[in-house]
């Protein structure tokens, strides 16, 4: 999601559920506020399923909407590992995080733990792709089109393998 100025980016949103099947997509072009809205209605509609959105400055206005506004507390949060109080709401990746996430992603399509027949979301991962950055880590990024689609499965397959999904108490789905 952007941020809450009028300005429009594509959003993302892809439901896994307990046994690694992609069930539901939400993908768009909206505000921050009007996607918030729709991605919550999603967790809702699957039992209030644990949302893992990535933090940053655009995630971070969705996080604070469902938060806040819309008091949805089922949201992945990072915790300070002693304390485990809730340090940041959201999940941080970084340069050196999102190869390992996508590497994930893969092994877990090929060998057939993750399932999808969304076929534009397939098409997504067909065009997706490697080149070194100017610092010179790994970038990710689309050949051709987008890769909202492609971000959003990594980040629910991340929390489904690290098993948020029970971490989280009742919750079956993760978004």
């Amino acid at each position: 999601p952007m941020s809450s100025s009028s300005r429009l980016d594509y959003c993302s949103a892809t439901v896994i559920d307990g046994r690694g099947n992609h069930v539901a997509s939400l993908h768009g072009q909206w505000d921050t506020r009007t996607f918030t809205e729709l991605y919550y209605q999603l967790a809702r509609r699957y039992n209030d399923a644990l949302t893992v959105v990535e933090a940053g400055p655009y995630g971070d206005a969705s996080l604070l909407v469902l938060a806040t506004n819309l008091h949805y507390d089922n949201i992945y949060s990072e915790r300070d590992p002693v304390t485990r109080k809730v340090v940041r709401m959201g999940k941080r990746t970084t340069e050196s995080s999102k190869p390992a996430m996508a590497d994930n992603m893969k092994e877990m399509f090929e060998t057939g733990v993750f399932r999808s027949d969304d076929k534009e979301l397939l098409s997504e991962m067909r065009n997706f792709h490697r080149a070194p950055s100017d610092s010179g880590h790994v970038r990710l990024r689309a050949i051709a089109g987008h890769d909202d689609r492609v971000m959003s499965a990594m980040l629910a397959l991340w929390a489904w393998q690290e098993g948020g999904w029970r971490k989280h108490g009742r919750r079956s789905r993760i978004i």
